[in-house]
């Protein structure tokens, strides 16, 4: 027997813990690229993230954690790496004095909204990016000069022991669009801690309602994408390079860079991994030989 197959005969007994072989990945991630999962892992419980890291680590197997997939592509069409869901499964909030405690599956608005039912406000300027907060804190995800660090107290995470640690805000060590995560990719967080202030119900909801409706004037929304693919250079915003090589509109297969929104890969229907990957360096190639400025990717490819 294969270790593969060892390791899915433990954990077969385990609560908490579905499982899946030969999983279609369309309606996992924002790309809705159709790639084949091997296994996907929805564990339901913090002991059972633990235990899987260390059978993980145990049967050498190589794993993923995902969220609400909306800064993955996964390059070849089948996927042998354990694919582990941290999502609608993982997405409790409690709400502790002057602080909001989220656990990694929980989407941004989801907290956003959480946060106005008890008249505080967090994370406004967020609102619109479909990330669930573990993905969200991975990238430091942000929107209209602000970034999720803004708010984050402490990150909970399990190392690749098994551990249970924390993270101070400093420690995380947080720039655009980076953490230490993505360097200890090991690490699975659980949850953070977040701050939160009295607000005015009012204003906020009506500042929520101006960032969806520039959204949707700015953003393509009638494709599925991944949101912006690169990250901005430090003078010039990526999506003005992409424009000025003429790239609006431009596709391979059923991916396209969107018209409206040049920094944006669109899925028209069947867009395989290759084609966004094929787009994706063309782009880069274009940039690099009309400005000489290599354009680093936001979207992870794996």
């Amino acid at each position: 027997m294969d270790t593969k197959n060892l390791f899915l005969k433990k954990i077969a007994k385990y609560p908490d813990l579905l499982i899946y072989k030969d999983c279609y990945f369309k309606d996992f991630n924002t790309f809705h690229v159709n790639n084949l999962i091997e296994i996907m892992l929805i564990p339901k419980s913090i002991h059972i993230i633990r235990q899987l890291i260390l059978d993980l680590k145990t049967f050498e197997l190589a794993f993923v954690i995902i969220g609400n997939g909306s800064k993955i592509l996964f390059k070849d069409f089948y996927v042998h790496k354990i694919v582990i869901l941290l999502n609608y499964n993982f997405s409790n909030i409690l709400l502790e004095e002057n602080e909001i405690y989220a656990y990694s599956g929980a989407k941004l608005a989801q907290i956003i909204h959480y946060g106005l039912k008890h008249q505080f406000g967090l994370m406004e300027e967020l609102i619109g990016i479909p990330a669930c907060l573990g993905g969200a804190i991975y990238k430091n995800a942000g929107a209209h000069n602000k970034a999720i660090s803004e708010w984050i107290i402490s990150v909970d995470y399990i190392d690749e022991f098994g551990n249970f640690k924390t993270l101070t805000k400093e420690e995380c060590q947080f720039s655009y669009r980076y953490s230490i995560f993505q360097k200890k990719k090991k690490w699975v967080i659980l949850g953070a801690r977040l701050q939160i202030q009295k607000t005015d119900i009012k204003q906020a909801k009506e500042k929520i309602q101006k960032i969806l409706l520039y959204r949707m004037h700015h953003q393509p929304r009638n494709h599925h994408n991944c949101g912006s693919v690169f990250k901005n250079p430090p003078t010039i915003k990526a999506y003005q390079l992409i424009e000025q090589c003429q790239f609006k509109g431009y596709r391979i297969g059923d991916a396209m860079i969107s018209e409206q929104h040049a920094n944006f890969i669109l899925n028209l229907n069947q867009a395989k991994s290759s084609d966004i990957c094929h787009l994706i360096q063309k782009i880069q190639q274009k940039v690099y030989e009309k400005f000489q400025i290599h354009l680093e990717l936001e979207l992870e490819i794996i």
